[in-house]
């Protein structure tokens, strides 16, 4: 590794960091690739991808449980997160796993400089933080770096729906592994209900059960990877079905809340953007229930050019779902009430305290209501508020 461009890349993220913070974290990287080098001879998973970072690293972690991996941990920036694991390792550590989340452009060049990954995952590429990217070009330019540094004997791993992605790994050197019908890896028989999944994952024409504790169809393909990425290391796979539907979700991210009103909140605040959006709304339509289907929304955070389109866009899709209720809390949802003028179904309030006050009067028994919304609009307080009633 150049140890001139590192010290390049190092200063063009730290911009980010306050001044008196710098010198603490320009060593804390020079430790963490100088103990790297020393001490580490294993194997070095790194994803990236729009959605399901934090989730696939959890699967990974149960997938290859014998390996004991060490992995970031959740919900830091991956800027302080990645040298601060890599310094976690230990001699006779296998297996690392880090999430390589981008917000801004140059983020990935410099996680390169600190790890090259020998598996290298990519969940999905769609439309988030354009503030700063502009377009999903921009988002996919970067994170597609990933790739860079892969030799001949190392995987890319990408969904097969994805043409972009899967078109320039099959054109790059190395392994290769697509993931979703008509790949190395496939999901069928897909079911879910509030009590989780069910589905097999195919891989070299056998089928394998799964069970998970995780709804979202997304999430299965996400399993489906880390079984890819175990049989690749020549894991026992029925110890991998098995460790896999140990795996909770992430705190916030599609968890299922019984409440004790009798109603159902399917929690989704961690974060948002259009894909994740949809992949929240599915889940909705999918479970059974007698009682309302209803939605809340708040605002998608760093969309830039992007936010009025985006969220616009979000009226179209409750049409499309036919869902009871659309209730809207926030500033750039006020372009989704303006898009759904006129429809009686969707609600526009005017703070959370009054959003609470209508869904505690008319939430009932047997209703299932999707909260969905940016981590910066802190809709888990509504949660909160919900789930006491």
């Amino acid at each position: 590794m150049d140890i001139f461009q590192a010290v390049r890349d190092d200063f063009a993220v730290q911009r980010s960091i306050p001044v008196w913070k710098r010198p603490y974290h320009i060593s804390i990287n020079f430790l963490a690739r100088v103990w790297l080098k020393l001490i580490f001879r294993g194997t070095i998973v790194a994803i990236t991808g729009s959605v399901g970072k934090t989730t696939i690293k959890r699967l990974l972690k149960a997938a290859l449980a014998d390996l004991g991996p060490i992995a970031t941990s959740d919900n830091l920036d991956p800027i302080f997160n990645i040298p601060h694991t890599m310094l976690r390792l230990r001699p006779g550590n296998k297996m690392l796993i880090v999430e390589m989340g981008v917000e801004y452009p140059g983020e990935m060049d410099y996680y390169l400089s600190l790890v090259r990954p020998n598996i290298a995952i990519i969940t999905k590429i769609s439309v988030t933080h354009t503030e700063f990217f502009k377009n999903r070009a921009g988002v996919f330019a970067e994170k597609i770096k990933i790739f860079n540094y892969l030799k001949k004997s190392d995987l890319a791993i990408v969904p097969n729906d994805e043409k972009d992605l899967v078109d320039l790994v099959k054109k790059q050197k190395g392994l290769k592994m697509l993931v979703g019908a008509g790949g190395e890896v496939a999901v069928t028989d897909f079911k879910q209900d509030i009590e989780g999944s069910t589905f097999n994952i195919v891989f070299q024409g056998k089928k394998y059960p799964v069970k998970l504790a995780l709804v979202g169809k997304h999430n299965a393909y996400l399993a489906a990877i880390a079984f890819g990425v175990a049989m690749h290391l020549k894991v026992n796979p029925v110890k991998v079905i098995l460790n896999l539907g140990s795996v909770e979700a992430p705190k916030n991210r599609l968890n299922i809340l019984k409440t004790k009103k009798g109603f159902t909140i399917i929690s989704d605040v961690y974060n948002s953007s259009p894909s994740a959006v949809i992949a929240a709304m599915d889940v909705l339509a999918d479970i059974k229930t007698p009682g309302k289907k209803v939605v809340v929304f708040s605002d998608m955070l760093e969309l830039g050019e992007l936010e009025k389109v985006e969220h616009e866009r979000l009226a179209q899709l409750f049409d499309k779902y036919g869902f009871d209720e659309l209730a809207l809390w926030g500033n750039s949802v006020k372009f989704t009430a303006s898009a759904a003028k006129g429809n009686k179904r969707v609600k526009l309030f005017d703070s959370k305290t009054e959003l609470v006050s209508y869904l505690s009067k008319n939430l009932g028994k047997s209703d299932v209501v999707l909260v969905k919304g940016s981590h910066g609009m802190k809709l888990s307080e509504v949660v909160t508020k919900l789930t006491l009633l």
